[in-house]
């Protein structure tokens, strides 16, 4: 009885020792792949955020382009080549930048804001006289290595321009 009860014993313990033990490497196994979950999830949440900035910009694009050849065509139809020359160089210079931003999700914020000048330009140009604009920022700031999404602060100016400023009489001022 008393090899039988040892016995039994040994076999007790041989078998909650193997199962504590398959129970580790299912632990494991468990935990390898959560990592793999969660790395996969980290790759698809930054794909996500790098396809809306795309998306954002081939919105802004196809529109405002049909807006400077607007602004172009009509100031060679009133004769005036000057204005339809520095428009189109100025034109040209906004297309190579987004064109040069396209594939970076990120740009220094100095090159952001040369970009938004040049923008700004373009729409002084087409708006007229009546339209100003100034952009500040505490140079600290720009003295810093910022990164910001590339294209991304356009469309809230364009659309304060054209849905807050265009309507407004009197003197048309962006800050």
């Amino acid at each position: 009885a008393t090899v039988s009860a040892i016995t039994f014993l040994i076999l007790l313990l041989f078998f909650i020792f193997r199962s504590y033990s398959n129970e580790k490497k299912h632990v494991r196994l468990l935990d390898q792949l959560n990592m793999q979950l969660i790395n996969q999830r980290d790759e698809i949440l930054n794909i996500n955020r790098l396809l809306q900035l795309k998306v954002l910009r081939t919105q802004m694009n196809p529109h405002f382009i049909y807006n400077c050849l607007n602004a172009i065509n009509n100031l060679v139809v009133k004769g005036d080549a000057d204005k339809a020359s520095n428009y189109l160089l100025s034109f040209s210079k906004l297309l190579r930048m987004i064109l040069d931003f396209s594939d970076k999700p990120f740009v220094d914020l100095e090159e952001e804001i040369k970009f938004i000048q040049l923008y700004l330009s373009l729409e002084s140009m087409r708006m007229g006289n009546d339209f100003s604009y100034e952009i500040k920022a505490p140079q600290e700031i720009l003295n810093d290595d910022i990164g910001v999404p590339s294209l991304l602060i356009q469309p809230f100016i364009e659309n304060a321009i054209w849905h807050g400023l265009i309507n407004k009489t009197g003197d048309k001022k962006l800050e």
